[in-house]
């Protein structure tokens, strides 16, 4: 017979957490259909900037492929086109200006007196634009310096991030340059982020990423603070990588020692795996406490459930696995 707490958890993916193929493909339509309003928009209005079409890129957790039901936000830079504007890296600040030649006046009033390109700037002339497009909602400025929209009808926000593609001329090192929120421009690497982040998945066969899910699922599903996707995805890599062995395809072996290390580590720094963005934990310290406290009950109870099930108690092990992940869980397995 079917373990009925593999059946569950099988169930719990595939109706809850994961998106199917049909799925994904519809959210690329929106996202591709939205990368086309943006285009036209820029095309119609001289004083939006040109749009490179070749460098947009979906950063969020849809663009790494972590993302859950239901999708909530869609993290999008915008490659805007540099008109050969000069890139200049400040070494005392660690920032970079970008300052526009005479001329490029499609960054209009985006610049201040020495030409260099104001973020806000760029990000409120979106926003302005965006409360103009048909059944607009959500209209704002993020805290990663974009402007936000959604569309009415769908349950997504794009979040826009203005940036720019940049090849170093003398490595040929390419990255993007994004606002930094204090007014200027940081690097960063997306693309290497995210093939670092593919390899670690297929040296694990491939089930690291249902880990990273069902960790986002178990966050979602309690009254505690939201652990950011960036900073749950560092804590399941890094204990990925510390495993002596490889993952195995059954997620719930590793629940308890993964709830275990987010009880250890949210409370101090969380260093980026890759070694690109340094301490990823900007949690309030009040909220990481209320994680680890939750963090520490479901580990001793995620810990109890695997002892019944392997004594094959599987009522009482489902009732307490539904106490971990969420009371759904319960229902998706009739047992006999």
């Amino acid at each position: 017979m079917l373990n009925p707490v593999v059946h569950a958890f099988d169930q719990l993916f595939t109706k809850y957490i994961n998106y199917g193929d049909e799925e994904s493909a519809q959210v690329q339509l929106h996202i591709d259909n939205f990368i086309q309003e943006l285009h036209t928009l820029s095309y119609a209005k001289d004083y939006l900037p040109w749009l490179n079409r070749d460098r947009h890129l979906v950063v969020s957790s849809f663009g790494r492929n972590t993302h859950i039901k239901p999708l909530k936000h869609v993290q999008l830079l915008v490659c805007l086109n540099s008109e050969s504007a000069k890139v200049i890296f400040d070494k005392e600040s660690g920032a970079y200006l970008i300052r526009v030649n005479v001329g490029a006046e499609r960054f209009g009033n985006m610049v201040n007196e020495e030409r260099e390109l104001i973020p806000a700037a760029i990000a409120q002339s979106f926003q302005e634009e965006f409360r103009n497009l048909p059944d607009a909602n959500n209209v704002g400025i993020s805290a990663e310096g974009g402007a936000t929209y959604r569309r009415k009808g769908c349950l997504w926000v794009f979040n826009v991030i203005p940036a720019f593609f940049v090849s170093h001329p003398n490595t040929g090192k390419t990255f993007y340059l994004v606002p930094d929120n204090q007014g200027h421009w940081k690097h960063i690497y997306p693309h290497n982020e995210t093939a670092a982040l593919r390899q670690i998945n297929e040296q694990h066969h491939g089930f690291m990423y249902d880990l990273i899910r069902l960790l986002k699922y178990w966050n979602r599903e309690h009254d505690i603070p939201s652990i950011p996707s960036p900073v749950l995805e560092a804590i399941v890599v890094n204990y990925c990588q510390g495993k002596a062995e490889k993952l195995k395809e059954f997620a719930d072996l590793d629940v308890a020692n993964l709830l275990r290390n987010i009880k250890d580590s949210i409370k101090g720094p969380i260093m980026d795996p890759l070694g690109q963005r340094g301490d990823l934990n900007t949690i309030p310290m009040t909220a990481r406490q209320s994680i680890a406290d939750q963090a520490f009950r479901d580990q001793l109870k995620a810990e109890t459930a695997r002892t019944m099930e392997f004594n094959r108690d599987y009522v009482r092990s489902i009732e307490k696995w539904s106490e971990v992940v969420g009371y759904e869980f319960r229902k998706l397995v009739t047992l006999r």
